[in-house]
């Protein structure tokens, strides 16, 4: 499909979700908890970032460089890289997942979307909004409940996360990531880190003052 078409269908898109706003917006407010203008809000700046990329289409073609050969000039292109993952958090249950999504059909991806399982309905909304804008089948797969890890694997070219803040005392009790070097990088890295034993347990935050 042209870059054009593709952007077109997320104008019309824009157009539906700016339509439902007072509507979507208060079904924000009561499934994840913000006041009704903040759900209305955002369902707005979701119709923005729509419209923003669908018209974005029309304007990245490539990009005109100088070559070192006389005579000569380098035109670079973007190329789709196929599959996007995308797992978005429930704190913005529609602005966030259309940041991310928005940009990846424009360019020519299919999605897989996995939305927070408290907060699925405006994830169908939107869904729904861009299939009655004319998305084809396929082109955004919509993972509703408890998906299993494998959701954004190695096997998808390129995946991407929004996550709420961590709550209070949630870093003591993670682990310390390994290093990617070598062996003897990972030697150091073992010796630094303290048993289990020793890690805070959560009962003690907040600490005593």
């Amino acid at each position: 499909m042209p870059a054009h078409e593709r952007g077109a269908i997320l104008v019309r898109a824009a157009a539906i979700v700016e339509d439902a706003a007072q509507a979507w917006g208060t079904e924000l407010a009561r499934e994840e908890g913000k006041t009704k203008p903040e759900g209305i809000g955002e369902v707005l700046r979701a119709a923005q970032i729509l419209r923003y990329y669908g018209n974005d289409a029309d304007r990245d073609a490539g990009e005109m460089f100088s070559s070192p050969r006389r005579g000569e000039r380098i035109l670079v292109t973007r190329k789709p890289i196929g599959v996007v993952g995308v797992i978005t958090p429930f704190n913005f249950p529609i602005a966030i997942p259309t940041w991310k999504i928005a940009p990846a059909l424009t360019y020519g991806n299919t999605v897989v979307w996995k939305p927070a399982s408290t907060v699925p309905l405006l994830a169908m909304r939107l869904a729904q909004a861009l299939t009655d804008a004319g998305l084809p089948d396929g082109v955004l797969n919509l993972v509703i409940g408890n998906a299993p890890s494998e959701t954004a694997s190695s096997n998808i070219p390129a995946s991407t996360r929004s996550r709420s803040p961590a709550p209070p005392g949630s870093a003591a009790r993670s682990p310390r990531p390994a290093p990617l070097a070598g062996s003897r990088c990972r030697r150091r890295w073992a010796a630094r880190t303290p048993p289990s034993s020793s890690v805070m347990p959560t009962s003690s935050w907040p600490p005593s003052r």
